[in-house]
């Protein structure tokens, strides 16, 4: 006995039944000797893929939007702060007031007295100022020649968005940044 006859039967086929039990793949017929020429995707499998990534992309995006502006505002208030500490050091140091002039529309602060040169402070997004007690606003804020100013809130950014505000007690100097939804620290700053 030969030992291939155990195994498997041993027995020419013709190319019709050779097709047949050719593996094909899931989606098509064809069989893989003819199939292997064609190599790549579709048209539409590469636009798939690519709505899909830019769905992805958006949402992302989006997400990140209100974290990104409202690190902006915390900045701006920042910068703001420290402004106004230089300001309370500039009146004292010379010896005269300091007037901060706001420029609501051109979104920008102009200070200038005491002897300095007016300058110019920017800002990248809308801002507001009031007096503490009141819903007033204010256009100017006085630095006295003591360092003093009024106590007073700086809004920095829309009403309807992320917003973040710079509480400053006008009689020591100390500033207070309060973000969206948070209550200051020291509460004797914030009525």
């Amino acid at each position: 006995m030969d030992a291939r006859s155990k195994c498997f039967r041993w027995v020419p086929t013709d190319e019709k039944e050779e097709a047949a039990r050719m593996p094909t793949s899931a989606t098509s017929t064809i069989p893989m000797r003819e199939r292997s020429s064609r190599t790549g995707f579709t048209l539409l499998e590469v636009l798939g893929v690519t709505v899909i990534l830019a769905m992805a992309a958006l949402a992302f995006g989006v997400g990140l939007r209100g974290p990104i502006k409202r690190a902006m505002l915390h900045a701006e208030a920042e910068r703001f702060a420290t402004l106004d500490q230089r300001l309370r050091r500039e009146a004292r140091a010379v010896g005269r007031p300091i007037t901060l002039r706001l420029d609501l529309e051109r979104r920008r602060v102009v200070f200038a007295g005491g002897g300095l040169p007016g300058a110019t402070h920017a800002s990248p997004g809308p801002f507001e100022f009031r007096l503490l007690d009141s819903e007033t606003q204010v256009n100017s804020i006085d630095y006295l020649v003591d360092g003093t100013s009024v106590d007073f809130i700086a809004t920095f950014g829309r009403p309807s968005g992320p917003s973040c505000c710079l509480v400053v007690s006008g009689l020591s100097g100390q500033a207070t940044i309060v973000r969206e939804g948070e209550r200051p620290r020291n509460e004797g700053v914030m009525p």
